[in-house]
């Protein structure tokens, strides 16, 4: 059996030696000497920001403050505020307290009506001299609702002094009124007017309001 004998390695050059810092075929990495190593800037954690939302509640919370301000400084405005007069009709006008609003006039332009609260006062200027057939012609009508009951009509003489003044009281239920009531009618004769006088609270209420609706009866300018 013959065989070839592989041709000689003597002339195959001897591998190059891997220089510092390249890689060969049998060398593993080496770094490189003297190289600065640069390190890395870590930067600093920025603080907390005050969340946009408390800012807010901040500003909202100083306009209910000035809210508040405001609307105690004007209440107090209201409460010494001097009373206005208001004009009912025929020269009759009377002065109501501060507490007490303008709710509007009748169609027929004779009658306004006040309020406070649950309190309520309407005054109404008739073209008569009979304050008498005034409160009984009121009586008659409310009685014979079989809701109502009233009292006899008698006279008021130290609410004005001078004048001719009848009143009767009231309990019982109204169709254009929520609830029972109470309330008391006065009459005061003027020149050619009767001038009727209707106060009235909820039931137990009107108490709390008599004695403002007194003044203002007491007070009112009738010809």
């Amino acid at each position: 059996m013959t065989f070839e004998r592989p041709d000689s390695t003597d002339g195959i050059p001897a591998p190059t030696p891997a220089s510092a810092g390249s890689r060969g075929p049998d060398q593993l990495a080496v770094p490189v000497e003297d190289r600065t190593t640069v390190p890395e800037t870590i930067k600093p954690a920025e603080p907390d920001r005050q969340p946009k939302g408390c800012l807010a509640v901040l500003a909202v919370f100083f306009l209910m403050i000035g809210i508040l301000v405001v609307g105690a400084v004007a209440s107090d405005s209201l409460a010494n505020e001097s009373p206005k007069p208001i004009n009912i009709g025929h020269g009759v006008s009377l002065t109501a307290p501060w507490s007490w609003e303008y709710q509007g006039r009748s169609e027929d332009e004779n009658t306004v009506l006040l309020s406070r609260g649950n309190g309520s006062l309407a005054v109404t200027v008739n073209e008569a001299t009979d304050p008498t057939a005034a409160l009984q012609a009121l009586r008659d009508e409310w009685e014979s609702s079989g809701t109502v009951t009233t009292s006899e009509i008698k006279p008021v003489p130290d609410l004005r002094p001078g004048d001719n003044v009848l009143r009767f009281a009231y309990t019982g239920d109204f169709e254009d009124v929520a609830g029972a009531i109470e309330g008391e009618v006065t009459a005061v004769a003027g020149d050619n007017i009767v001038v009727v006088f209707d106060g009235w609270s909820g039931y137990g209420d009107y108490v709390t309001v008599r004695d403002e609706i007194d003044t203002m009866i007491e007070g009112a300018t009738i010809p």
